[in-house]
């Protein structure tokens, strides 16, 4: 479509034309966004330990009971290494700008679909106090937008429902962690796809090095607070129909998450957590820098260690040095999540 448009504009100026293209980029960009916010709220929820015993060993029922009696364990058989993971999870919130646009004032529902596989090697020791991992996975995700709130109602002049995408991210990671410190690296591949009447087929390609780097501190019984840092480089292809270079979107982003977690008996998790992340843009032909903030708070309940399900709301906002690309957006939702090792 993007092609007739341009061959019936050959009279206008390259200006205009250049305005054409960024339309469709900007749409891509929101879908980006949106998979990038969606996957770090899936993420920050952690599975949680079996509540009591840590490696066997019992907590102390008063102070001083080690020095009377010897600490306490509990005999609990070795359980064979599962080298299988999957993850379904399905997330529901509701934006008041879910086409990530700088003045929306119209509101709809985004329904996410999760789906995850991952391989993995069984922990060893790579060197004095930490254990290395390496793994594989695949990721899949659906999205659909007005669902709840009507798939036809019109946001920033079409339907909502030409916003729906699906995304397929295979990757391979190495891991480290000890008591306290940990950090992965890796790369990523990510195809963006959509099926409308307006534009079909993948009209966004990544390749993404990433790097990440954290501390935790145990601040006290089921209490933690995480600081951790998260790198990586954009190399993407991005449909723009020959008038944009397909670099157009290339990118190095560097983020800083303060995070803090508090487990209340044997089911709740409350976490609530700040992101800020600066994104420098790369194509020669651009000069573009933006700056995210956001807040974000989660309330998980855990059924077991397999089964949760999670309240959230969270507040963003981008800052832009490109014309027409900041914009601010509140979410509130829920998620529901099974986990199963094999």
């Amino acid at each position: 479509m993007h092609l007739k448009i341009a061959s019936s504009l050959t009279g206008l100026s390259a200006g205009a034309l250049f305005l054409l293209a960024t339309l469709p980029a900007a749409a891509q960009q929101a879908a980006i966004d949106t998979a990038q916010s969606t996957t770090t709220t899936q993420q920050l929820q952690k599975p949680l330990v079996t509540p009591g015993v840590v490696n066997g060993q019992v907590p102390l029922l008063y102070e001083g009971e080690a020095e009377d009696t010897g600490q306490q364990f509990v005999l609990q058989p070795k359980e064979a290494f599962k080298y299988f993971q999957f993850l379904g999870d399905f997330q529901l919130y509701r934006t008041n700008n879910p086409t990530l646009a700088p003045a929306n004032k119209v509101a709809s529902d985004v329904n996410v679909l999760t789906l995850q596989v991952v391989a993995q090697t069984e922990a060893t020791e790579w060197f004095d106090g930490f254990q290395g991992q390496a793994r594989a996975g695949l990721r899949f995700q659906d999205y659909w937008y007005g669902v709840l709130s009507g798939r036809n109602q019109i946001i920033n002049g079409a339907p909502i429902k030409l916003s729906d995408f699906t995304t397929i991210s295979p990757y391979v990671e190495a891991s480290i962690r000890n008591d306290e410190y940990y950090g992965s690296l890796g790369l990523r591949y990510s195809s963006y796809d959509n099926d409308n009447a307006v534009a079909k087929g993948t009209f966004y390609q990544e390749y993404v090095p990433y790097l990440t780097a954290g501390y935790q501190w145990n601040l006290a019984d089921k209490k933690t607070l995480q600081f951790q840092y998260d790198g990586d480089y954009r190399k993407t292809t991005t449909a723009t129909a020959g008038l944009l270079p397909s670099g157009w979107n290339d990118r190095a982003d560097n983020a800083l998450s303060l995070i803090y977690s508090y487990i209340v008996g044997e089911h709740w998790v409350f976490q609530p957590s700040y992101r800020l992340m600066w994104s420098r843009y790369t194509n020669d032909q651009r000069s573009r820098s933006d700056i995210y903030n956001t807040f974000s708070f989660l309330v998980a309940y855990y059924f077991n260690e397999a089964v949760s399900a999670r309240a959230f709301t969270s507040y963003e906002w981008r800052s832009s040095s490109e014309t027409g690309n900041n914009y601010q957006s509140w979410n509130v939702g829920v998620g529901f999540s099974i986990n199963a090792a094999f």
